[in-house]
């Protein structure tokens, strides 16, 4: 309630054209997604089908359209660090957009935020983005993956990426091979989270695993 009136009372500039009302306006969302290429999380490599053919990741297939620049990048950081939580539907609305049709019995399992980001900001901004997207695509939305330690990747170098997410996550149940698991998040930058959330839940039961993606970092 308290976003939605400081909407009214600060109401949002499109984060692509400045024009006031939206934080990113219709126009620029259908010029955003106008061309969609795939990306693999781990290389940044183009694909078509959601998977690459060089690198040999535990999911069957992951969808990242996105690059985190501009536009993007601004929504993504009103999001995650001004509180912005409007973005939550638009980002979801791009990931939508952007992700091919998945099977009717898919969960989405949203990649848990640390506690000090959450209390930090008020909410888990990647719970909140999977269950709008849940919403749109009308598929339930489960926490199945929790954080067992609190490390931050921002800023961290490639090799203490990967060290980081080696235990960083548990399943908080067994888990049925009949089902497909799409992993939400919003960002990636070496696709070591979501390749070890992966393993996590292919180590819980499950068979079926593909990932959907806002964003990728490009590399620098």
């Amino acid at each position: 309630m308290h976003h939605i009136l400081a909407d009214i009372i600060a109401p949002h500039y499109c984060c692509h054209c400045d024009t006031i009302g939206s934080l990113l306006c219709d126009p620029c969302f259908h010029e955003l997604t106008e061309e969609i290429i795939f990306r693999c999380p781990v290389c940044k490599q183009p694909h078509t089908s959601g998977q690459c053919q060089t690198c040999t990741v535990p999911y069957d297939a992951a969808w990242c359209a996105l690059e985190r620049s501009g536009a993007i990048e601004n929504l993504i950081n009103r999001f995650k660090f001004e509180r912005a939580q409007s973005a939550a539907a638009l980002l979801a609305r791009l990931l939508h957009t952007t992700t091919p049709t998945l099977p009717p019995d898919t969960i989405i399992v949203p990649i848990p935020t640390i506690a000090p980001h959450i209390r930090q900001r008020g909410y888990d901004h990647c719970l909140l983005l999977a269950k709008h997207f849940a919403t749109q695509r009308q598929l339930t939305c489960s926490r199945l993956l929790y954080r067992d330690y609190n490390s931050v990747q921002l800023g961290a170098t490639r090799h203490q990426r990967l060290d980081q997410m080696k235990y960083a996550f548990r399943c908080s149940q067994s888990l049925s091979a009949k089902y497909t698991y799409c992993i939400i998040d919003d960002v990636t930058t070496t696709g070591a989270t979501i390749s070890a959330a992966a393993r996590v839940l292919h180590s819980a039961g499950a068979r079926s695993i593909v990932a959907a993606i806002v964003a990728y970092q490009p590399i620098s």
